[in-house]
């Protein structure tokens, strides 16, 4: 049990505690540089949960900032009252105690978006597998792997780039176009799906279909034409060739209308 003349070192110690922890974070202190009655300055972080030591930022150098716990009896506002010794400019601190800042790793981020390849403007050579055929809405399926084989686009496609996919698509339209001009592609409106030679999306102005080839037969209108997604994956990796109806098929959506093939 303290005795009287221990009551005055009691109170001293209190009102130092209130002094320090009024602080607020970043207000720069004095701390007393352990083993010695000189003073150093830092940057006060915090209180610690006992309430006999504060969190002091000091610096092992001038690059190298740590957090150091100290007594708050070894603790006193910049400039607050004299005690022994002058105070320091910031300098060397000593090992013990030392707590190193917290390093967090950094936020992952989005891969970002895969480039679409360098339009090649070669025009596709005369593939024979894309010549007219009586019924030539019909499965073409020979076309479009004569295609694939000498088309500058199929690999990027294949990788999962969808700019390269519609690509290939007109590459396709083109070989059959040049047999039969009925051939084309279809336009799509802003807010579906459609494809320029520069980018894909939804909000793509006079946009065409990303994997469509389309076949408008004699006194049909615009939006009545024939075709076939000949993509199966089309923007993803592992994309492959197909005729996704051999039969072919009518759109009657007024929105998607025929078109030849752009030069």
């Amino acid at each position: 049990m303290p005795t009287l003349r221990h009551v005055p070192l009691a109170l001293a110690a209190l009102a130092v505690a209130a002094v320090v922890s009024a602080q607020n974070p970043g207000d720069r202190v004095e701390y007393r540089v352990q083993d010695s009655d000189r003073w150093a300055v830092g940057t006060f972080v915090r209180m610690l949960p006992e309430g006999t030591h504060a969190l002091i930022r000091v610096s092992l150098s001038a690059f190298v900032p740590v957090q150091r716990a100290i007594p708050l009896e070894d603790i006193r506002p910049l400039g607050g009252a004299a005690r022994p010794g002058p105070a320091m400019p910031l300098g060397p601190a000593p090992k013990e105690f030392l707590v190193m800042p917290e390093r967090r790793a950094p936020a992952p981020t989005a891969p970002p978006p895969m480039a679409a390849p360098e339009p090649v403007v070669a025009a596709v050579p005369a593939v024979p597998g894309c010549g007219p055929r009586p019924n030539p809405e019909k499965d073409r399926i020979e076309c479009v792997q004569q295609v694939q084989r000498i088309s500058p686009h199929w690999a990027a496609c294949q990788a999962g780039n969808g700019v390269a996919c519609h690509r290939f698509v007109r590459d396709v339209a083109r070989a059959l176009a040049a047999g039969d001009p009925r051939w084309g592609l279809v336009t799509k409106p802003r807010g579906q799906q459609a494809c320029t030679e520069q980018v894909c999306g939804r909000d793509v102005s006079g946009g065409y279909g990303e994997d469509m080839v389309a076949y408008l037969p004699a006194g049909h209108a615009p939006h009545q034409w024939l075709g076939s997604d000949i993509i199966g994956g089309a923007g993803a990796p592992g994309a492959r060739v197909q005729w996704g109806n051999p039969q072919g098929y009518a759109s009657n959506r007024p929105d998607n209308l025929w078109s030849a093939v752009p030069r």
